[in-house]
């Protein structure tokens, strides 16, 4: 965890499914308002990553999906473009 300005960022595993809703409601609740996924398409796929979506959104939680291979880095500019848009 750590404090960004105003916010915090937080790097966490992605949920559980079997505790999906608890989860989310916990994130909503202690005020996390944005949610970035790191996982490539074909894991957020396998990983049934819809059902987040869905839960997030229900929950007023911005879901965005910021691909990264698996052992790979970001390029600069797109990362960079993350995280203004994060801050």
């Amino acid at each position: 965890m750590t404090k960004i300005g105003n916010g915090t960022l937080y790097v966490m595993p992605k949920p559980s499914a079997e505790w999906l809703a608890e989860d989310v409601k916990y994130f909503s609740k202690i005020g996390i308002s944005k949610v970035v996924s790191l996982l490539e398409n074909s894991e957020e796929y396998e990983l049934g990553s819809a059902k987040e979506r869905q839960e997030m959104k229900a929950h007023n939680i911005e879901f965005q999906s910021f691909q990264i291979k698996d052992r790979g880095l970001p390029k600069p500019q797109a990362f960079s473009e993350l995280i203004n848009n994060l801050h």
